[in-house]
């Protein structure tokens, strides 16, 4: 999450779905296997993990106590099949 995006949450706590869901906070995403995650201090710019990939389709978001966050938006999808382009993804 980029620093803005904290510093945002560090003001307002409430506003985590937004911050999260709306899209508008880029950072480079990328998966490395367990076994090389030493690689994550090798790279030019700053990196953290932020999660697994476990079996399934689901995503799910914990806190930072570890409980799960349930959101009304899913994401943004940019191609979306009907007309009128965009729209915010809901589950």
């Amino acid at each position: 999450m980029s620093a803005a995006a904290r510093g945002c949450l560090r003001r307002s706590p409430e506003l985590i779905e937004t911050v999260l869901c709306g899209g508008d906070d880029y950072e480079l995403l990328f998966a490395l296997p367990p076994a090389r995650l030493d690689l994550l201090g090798a790279l030019p710019a700053p990196a953290c993990r932020i999660g697994v990939f476990t079996e399934g389709r689901d995503v799910t978001v914990l806190d930072a106590d570890g409980a799960p966050l349930a959101f009304a938006a899913a994401g943004w999808r940019h191609f979306r099949s009907a007309p009128g382009g965009a729209e915010r993804a809901t589950r």
